[in-house]
């Protein structure tokens, strides 16, 4: 199987491994942790800059920790450019980290030179009317970073929520939106509903999972001079064209193209019971449309009448008598002798019903099978319910409530659902590729998840098309990193 060379910036980190990688280049590699702040500072000024065009009246909202430091550098770069900016201590600057203080002291300084484009507020007792927002054109969340992990309260929680209501104030929070896990993606209380999210030196699993859709807004990593022999091996990544079109060349590219149909792919399609042979039907034009040479339907002879309806390339084979409209126990091994005859992947489930008959048939099928199999749907929750052993290296497409029929307990915070996928893939020896936001594609071992919005998706129907183009791609190239990542 050819494995994709993913570059760094496109690992997941979680909260711990970025402060555990930021303290290693600090006290293993040589550069001190003001310099990193600095080239933050930097590198969200420009960003910010290039992104508005010209100055505009900036407020910077800073806490205590390095959050804060990396926000007052960034008011300090901002000022320099004729930005007017405002910078609100909310918790004071009695108490800030060893850098923090030292950008508050520079600021302060700076303040004295440049007083025109300099205010710092620092005596803030309570939040100030919405109305006080008004007064700015972009806000600076530099309050809270990664390593929150309790509920805000109090005058911060007061803050937040003011600052989010104005619509007309663009907002950019630093590596991660104020009160968002950096681990799970969900909210600790309240958080900054941000429009840009500036992430610094590494990707968070946090701003890719969870509510950090609601939260995050656009989402932009900048390099940090970490060095990649310090990086610990995440095995989770962001799946993105980037590296994937790499991917798929070298994918495309290790294999000829046979000229005989049945040396090009073949896919086998069981599924369809009374009122679901929809399901089957887009899932073969699903994955006929990948490329693949054949598409076979082996359907239960009283339902041939609604594929012929429906398809045209795909060949239709009845099994059974034809009175059968749902699979039984003596059609799996008429089924098993087809696809010995003439091998291919097999994709199991859509629209396949929960018949008893079905559930047996299932069961008896499953355990003679030694094809390359795609399991979705109702496949899916029979399996679950009759503690039907999946087939090893099977590819399985549960969504939420399939996947929680096969796990049992599902948790609710995403950085722990993202490990027991990838525990429940090792044990089970299979590919589970969890439907959802995000979606989670993990082998036991590597991890990805998914960059985008589907929510467009979260139609009827789309996860039979999802399941077919797997099966279609997994019969051409046999690699189902591609086939998967290829698909979604």
């Amino acid at each position: 199987m050819i494995h994709p060379d993913i570059p760094h910036s496109y690992h997941l980190f979680s909260s711990g491994a970025t402060a555990q990688l930021d303290a290693k280049t600090i006290s293993e590699f040589g550069i001190d942790g003001f310099t990193l702040m600095e080239i933050a500072a930097t590198r969200a000024s420009d960003f910010i800059h290039a992104n508005e065009k010209h100055p505009r009246k900036t407020l910077v909202l800073c806490g205590k920790g390095n959050n804060a430091g990396d926000a007052l550098a960034v008011a300090r770069h901002l000022s320099e450019k004729r930005y007017p900016v405002t910078v609100a201590m909310l918790l004071g600057s009695g108490d800030l980290s060893p850098d923090a203080r030292k950008n508050f002291l520079l600021l302060k300084k700076l303040q004295k030179q440049n007083g025109d484009y300099i205010r710092i507020a620092d005596d803030l007792t309570e939040s100030p009317d919405v109305s006080f927002f008004d007064d700015y054109e972009i806000l600076i969340d530099g309050i809270f970073g990664t390593g929150l992990n309790s509920k805000i309260r109090g005058n911060i929680n007061s803050w937040i929520q003011k600052a989010n209501q104005p619509k007309s104030l663009r907002t950019y929070s630093l590596d991660i939106p104020s009160g968002l896990s950096g681990d799970s993606g969900d909210v600790y209380g309240t958080a900054i509903k941000a429009d840009f999210t500036l992430m610094f030196g590494t990707r968070k699993t946090g701003c890719f999972s969870g509510q950090s859709r609601e939260f995050c807004g656009s989402v932009h990593l900048l390099e940090l001079p970490f060095p990649n022999y310090l990086k610990p091996l995440t095995k989770t990544y962001l799946i993105d064209d980037s590296w994937f079109k790499e991917f798929e060349s070298a994918v495309r590219a290790s294999g000829n193209r046979p000229e005989h149909k049945y040396k090009a792919g073949v896919v086998y399609i069981i599924g369809g019971s009374p009122g679901m042979t929809g399901a089957p039907v887009m899932a073969a034009k699903a994955a006929w449309s990948t490329g693949c040479g054949a598409v076979t339907l082996p359907v239960p002879a009283g339902l041939l009448p609604a594929f012929d309806a429906h398809l045209t390339e795909q060949v239709r084979i009845p099994v059974g008598k034809p009175e059968d409209n749902h699979y039984k126990p003596e059609h799996a091994q008429e089924i098993l002798n087809r696809i010995a005859n003439r091998p291919g992947t097999v994709l199991i489930g859509p629209g396949i019903g929960r018949h008893p008959d079905t559930r047996e048939f299932l069961s008896v099928f499953l355990q003679k099978l030694s094809s390359p199999t795609v399991i979705d749907a109702d496949a899916l929750w029979i399996c679950g319910e009759d503690n039907i052993p999946i087939p090893k290296n099977s590819i399985i497409t549960p969504h939420p409530g399939e996947l929680q029929k096969l796990m049992g307990d599902v948790p609710s915070l995403h950085d722990e659902l993202i490990e027991s996928v990838r525990d429940f893939s090792k044990t089970k020896n299979c590919i589970t590729l969890a439907k959802g936001w995000p979606v989670i594609l993990s082998d036991g071992s590597e991890t990805y998840l998914s960059s985008y919005d589907n929510s467009p998706f979260n139609r009827t129907g789309f996860g039979d098309v999802l399941a077919g183009k797997i099966s279609g791609y997994e019969s051409q190239f046999n690699n189902y990193i591609y086939s998967c990542l290829k698909a979604i």
